[in-house]
Order: C-alpha cells, then sequence, then structure tokens
C-alpha cells in the first residue's frame, strides 16, 4: 500500500497534452501581441490623427516583442498559480521538483529556456520519467492537475478600535424611527 497525498499530483504530463498546451498558449502571445500593435497603433492616432499612418515594425522588432511577451506571459503563469491559460485548459500545472508552485526568478530562467529552445519539450516524449529537457535542468515537474482553484477566504475586515459591534455597518444608513 502506498502513501498518496491526494493534494500531490502524481501522474506527469505527457508530451501530446504538453504541445497541445503550447500550441494555445503560442495563440494567447501572438493575441497578446496583435492587442500591443493595435494599442500604439491607437496611441499614434491619438497624438496625430492627421500625420497618422498604420504602425509598420520591422521584422526583427515583431519577433523580438512576440519573444518578450511570451517570455512574460510564463514567467507570470507559472510563478503566480503554476499554470498558463493553455495549461489550465488542458489540466496541467507546472510544479518544483517538490511539487509547490515556481519562484519568479526559477520561472523566469525556465520561461527563457523554453522560448529559446523548445524543441527540449519533445524529450518528455521519450523519457521514461515524461520530463523535458528544462524539466531535467531546472528541477521541475509538469503534472496533470484537474482540480479547480480552490478559493481563498476572504477575511473579514476589521473594525475600528473604539468601535462597537452594533451589527449594522458605520456607512449604512440610518433607520428612521418608528
Amino acid at each position: 500500500m502506498t502513501n498518496h497525498d491526494p493534494a500531490v499530483p502524481s501522474v506527469h504530463a505527457g508530451v501530446v497534452t504538453r504541445l497541445l498546451a503550447a500550441c494555445v498558449d503560442t495563440a494567447v502571445v501572438v493575441l497578446l501581441a496583435v492587442v500591443v500593435d493595435l494599442a500604439a497603433a491607437g496611441i499614434r492616432f491619438v497624438w496625430s490623427p492627421m500625420n497618422f499612418r498604420w504602425p509598420r515594425p520591422g521584422t526583427q522588432v515583431v519577433v523580438e516583442v512576440v519573444l518578450v511577451a511570451a517570455v512574460l506571459y510564463l514567467t507570470v503563469g507559472w510563478s503566480v498559480v503554476g499554470r498558463t491559460y493553455g495549461a489550465r485548459l488542458l489540466g496541467l500545472r507546472v510544479l518544483s521538483a517538490r511539487y509547490r508552485v515556481m519562484g519568479w526568478p526559477r520561472s523566469l530562467v525556465r520561461a527563457l529556456a523554453c522560448v529559446v529552445f523548445p524543441v527540449g519539450l519533445f524529450w518528455s516524449g521519450i523519457s521514461p520519467t515524461r520530463r523535458s529537457l528544462q524539466d531535467i535542468v531546472f528541477r521541475t515537474v509538469v503534472v496533470y492537475d484537474l482540480r479547480p482553484q480552490e478559493p481563498q477566504p476572504i477575511p473579514r475586515p476589521r473594525r475600528p478600535a473604539g468601535e462597537v459591534g452594533t451589527g449594522t455597518s458605520p456607512h449604512a444608513p440610518a433607520e428612521p424611527a418608528a
């Protein structure tokens, strides 16, 4: 009998699911780049409507913007909740080897490695542990995690010192006397 903690996901994600999540994430990053382009055009139009021409950035600028957007998108997703939109859609989570959400530094360097060397993902297709080269180097795992995000309890507001609990809000209108 094994001692399995239900809070710890145990099945490492396969290459197909990870590729599908990466495709969704790529679409999200491209959409973000289009939004940035539209925002830049809108600012130029508002600034000078009479001389407006659609921005035509060079290929190098477009590639750099998309790569930076991809690194930021992956870093924020992995360091905050352990998943990107594509990973959430497919029930995946990227965690440290101890099954915890990665911190900002590890998320950043892993995101850089994934954007610069995306072919490393294919190692998870032949690895017996289903780990990509990035997972091996940065001691991470990608697991199936279909549990919904548990809502955090919202703390009740504290009463100012000296206020007596009347059961009503101090900002609520007073009830008329009968």
